[in-house]
């Protein structure tokens, strides 16, 4: 199994080893996907959002090798992999996590697609959007945007078993 794994805007979370018994990992960061690799944070999210650096990223992503590949994407790294594979990735399934801008996305993709959110994110899509777009989606009861990363720079035990048995399944 391959995983291609798509950071935040701010480079998190900062490892995947927890991933690696399961299969190889690729880890991206979305700065160094958009060819802007001294970008982090607001900046990034700006050139992403604001100046069209997601459809670079997303064209990028599309050109992928037809692997047996599996994404998982963190925040503004889920919205770009979302957004490649309706331009022809080719992925086995997808995994969002904490990805607030796919509330504007109205398409349901092809494959496999399963959504992680803090309950706490005000931007996190609504109700509606979770049962109708994404084939699963999961709230974390009070917990906000960032919840995939704590302290350590990774997500929780708990959350980790969690990527894990949607990654596998």
């Amino acid at each position: 199994m391959r995983f291609i794994v798509v950071s935040d805007i701010y480079g998190y979370p900062l490892h995947m080893d927890w991933l690696r018994e399961y299969g190889a990992i690729e880890f991206l960061f979305l700065g160094d996907l958009c060819d802007r690799p001294n970008l982090s944070g607001p900046d990034l999210h700006s050139y992403l959002f604001k100046q069209r650096g997601l459809e670079c990223v997303a064209s990028r992503l599309s050109r992928f090798p037809r692997d047996e590949l599996h994404g998982l994407g963190f925040s503004a790294g889920g919205t770009a992999l979302w957004r490649a594979a309706g331009e022809g990735m080719h992925l086995e399934r997808l995994v969002c996590v904490s990805s607030t801008r796919l509330r504007y996305e109205r398409t349901r993709l092809a494959i496999p697609t399963h959504t992680f959110w803090g309950e706490c994110d005000p931007h996190r899509p609504d109700e509606e959007w979770c049962r109708s777009i994404p084939n699963h989606s999961q709230v974390y009861p009070g917990l906000g945007h960032s919840f995939y990363h704590q302290a350590s720079g990774v997500p929780s035990a708990a959350h980790q078993a969690d990527l894990i048995r949607v990654l596998t399944d």
